[in-house]
């Protein structure tokens, strides 16, 4: 049985994306604790800028696969979890600044 590389590569990049699917969740489960507290900790505002650096990583893989013809619904997947993660990194940083000054 021969293996297309595209449906290979896919395979793949199902794992990856609930795994992201997983970060975004977690950034805004620290955005929402962070509001609830009326503040945010430093190391939630590290966990939401290490899945934002995810998220970049992930849309140069979209790229990737963009070139491949894996279809555009890849692509409007990715930039929705880029957003929802910049989001949720800009609040939290927001309100870091605007605590120290």
């Amino acid at each position: 049985m021969e293996v297309e590389r595209l449906d290979d590569v896919m395979r793949y990049y199902y794992f990856i994306r609930i795994m992201l699917y997983c970060l975004t969740g977690i950034s805004g489960i620290a955005v929402y604790m962070g509001y609830k507290r009326r503040e945010f900790s430093r190391a939630a505002l590290a966990i939401t800028f290490l899945s934002l650096l995810a998220m970049a990583s992930h849309l140069m893989f979209c790229g990737v696969l963009a070139d491949n013809n894996a279809g555009e619904g890849v692509w409007n997947q990715a930039l929705i979890l880029f957003g929802a993660c910049l989001l949720a990194f800009a609040a939290q940083a927001a309100r870091q600044f605007k605590k120290r000054g």
